[in-house]
């Protein structure tokens, strides 16, 4: 006599927020590890600073550079930082956790605005053809990143995880689940 089959598991509710988290991870890395490698080539594309001496101080620094190199200066933190945020916030949507959703819904849109802003600042100072592609190919990959971040935080609001979600039971005795896996030829040995 065969058993009928179980009826299938419906899909879950909260699937585009597990997705939207692992590709946060790898998008976040990519920026993240990118603007390393974008940091050394800031300086040649970006001038020289012009100074008396040496500057010595993080002021004289900022002081003898121009718009441009301060901008991306602060387009390589940005990217850094952000990519960092947006790969640990992937982790979280995986995990299904709602503040997870609404804080990479934050880092995606203020650093999509960041991006537009730096568009707008290199539009009207230098208008650099590599400088304005680059700027706006990153407003729009943040923008990209915020779609998915407030659509992952509307669906887990909608529908929350249960909140024992992640948590072991109560009656869980981890030495039973280490001798359940061992073999039967070292469950005897002690401990």
């Amino acid at each position: 006599m065969s058993k009928p089959e179980p009826p299938p598991t419906p899909p879950s509710t909260r699937a585009f927020t597990r997705g939207s988290g692992a590709i946060f991870q790898v998008v976040g890395a990519i920026l993240a590890f990118g603007s390393c490698c974008w940091w050394s080539f800031g300086g040649p594309a970006g001038g020289r600073l012009v100074t008396d001496g040496d500057p010595r101080t993080f002021t004289q620094v900022v002081r003898a550079a121009d718009a441009q190199q301060i901008w991306a200066m602060a387009g390589v933190c940005a990217a850094f930082a952000g990519g960092m945020a947006l790969a640990a916030l992937g982790l979280g949507l995986q995990a299904e956790r709602r503040s997870a959703a609404v804080a990479a819904s934050w880092v995606a849109g203020l650093s999509a605005v960041f991006w537009f802003a730096h568009f707008l600042a290199a539009l009207f100072a230098d208008q650099a053809i590599g400088r304005l592609l680059w700027t706006i190919i990153m407003a729009l990959v943040w923008t990209a990143c915020l779609v998915p971040a407030l659509v992952s935080a509307d669906e887990l609001r909608r529908h929350p995880p249960p909140p024992d979600l992640g948590r072991a039971p109560p009656d869980l005795r981890p030495e039973r689940l280490v001798d359940s896996e061992l073999p039967d030829d070292l469950k005897d040995m002690p401990r």
